[in-house]
């Protein structure tokens, strides 16, 4: 491949590079020491970059050149469709990790899988089927690993990219990591909750203490549990993960109530800025719990359901429930058009 002198203020991460784990601080030890081999050597591998000047590989060399001041730094260009495997491939071979950290590092970046089993759900559910139908066959991301199953450490699986081939399914990319479809769910619901609750949560002064952090430190569902998914020792599984951050969020939504009660209905409803807040949070909590559990029910229980929330429905205003016609009629007119594309 051609080697490329680009620009170092042209280059930026690739949006899955962006939002995955793993960055260096500016002060961590190992970014130090990248920049100082780099100020003696310069950049000896090229940055890896998609012809939108996307990084996907090569951020903390990118970085380390951005604090160095260098204007250039060598680069190779790859196509745009493989960015993706390319960023899975990388994250992988970096080091040995856990069944549910390799569920955890990839199942916020194959949107695309989960939208298809979405799809096969909603057109199977009134079959009760699964979607464990599986399209294409496996091959290696990369041309030096072994071309089989099950993963090992370094080598990352997924379908044919042919273009106009079958698309990748949830359960290619679980054989391609080597994990079960089941972990690759709890996963995206940890992302799923890390999204629905963005703000600082408070925590206690042991739990601080025990990650270096002061007393009174506020930090995200992200920022609290990530480290401890991604530890190398004793890395804390999905379904615990999954658990405290269910025992958090109750917590905070106890207290939010009991504040709501602390300071009066009227108090609140004089703060446009913390109706919106409130209303925002009570529609993530539907939306989280509702949906898992839609999922998983049959038929009959989901007619049961839908009896629960007509009796729910009559309860509120006539402009309220015409605002909700109309949003879930442009969201299914939405889908539909996605669908026959």
């Amino acid at each position: 491949m051609k080697t490329l002198d680009l620009a170092t203020a042209d280059l930026a991460l690739h949006p899955a590079l962006k939002a995955q784990p793993g960055a260096w601080a500016e002060e961590d030890p190992r970014f130090l020491a990248l920049c100082r081999d780099i100020r003696e050597r310069g950049v000896i591998h090229p940055l890896l970059v998609t012809a939108e000047r996307r990084i996907v590989d090569g951020r903390h060399r990118w970085r380390a050149a951005v604090r160095l001041g260098l204007e250039r730094v060598p680069c190779v260009e790859v196509a745009g469709e493989a960015a993706l495997e390319l960023i899975l491939a990388t994250l992988l071979a970096r080091r040995h990790y856990t069944p549910g950290q390799r569920a955890y590092l990839i199942a916020d970046l194959i949107e695309e899988a989960w939208k298809l089993a979405a799809f096969k759900r909603s057109k199977n559910a009134s079959k009760n089927e699964t979607n464990s139908v599986r399209f294409g066959d496996l091959q290696p991301l990369t041309q030096n690993c072994a071309p089989k199953p099950p993963y090992s450490g370094g080598a990352l699986y997924a379908p044919e990219a042919e273009p106009g081939g079958a698309p990748r399914t949830v359960e290619d990319y679980a054989r391609g990591l080597g994990v079960s479809v089941r972990l690759l769910q709890q996963a995206r619901q940890v992302w799923e909750r890390f999204r629905a609750h963005p703000e600082p949560f408070p925590w206690s002064d042991e739990a601080l203490a025990a990650r270096g952090l002061k007393p009174g430190t506020r930090l995200t569902l992200r920022e609290y549990f990530e480290p401890a998914i991604l530890a190398d020792e004793a890395p804390l599984g999905l379904g615990r993960v999954l658990e405290g951050l269910g025992q958090k969020i109750i917590q905070a939504e106890r207290e939010a109530e009991q504040g709501w009660r602390h300071r009066g209905r009227a108090d609140v409803l004089a703060e446009p800025d913390r109706q919106m807040e409130l209303f925002g949070e009570a529609w993530r909590t539907v939306r989280i719990r509702a949906c898992e559990y839609w999922a998983h029910l049959p038929p009959e229980r989901q007619a049961a359901v839908c009896e629960e929330m007509a009796a729910e429905l009559a309860q509120m205003p006539d402009d309220y429930l015409a605002q909700l016609k109309a949003l879930a009629h442009q969201e299914l007119k939405r889908r539909h058009h996605d669908r026959a594309d």
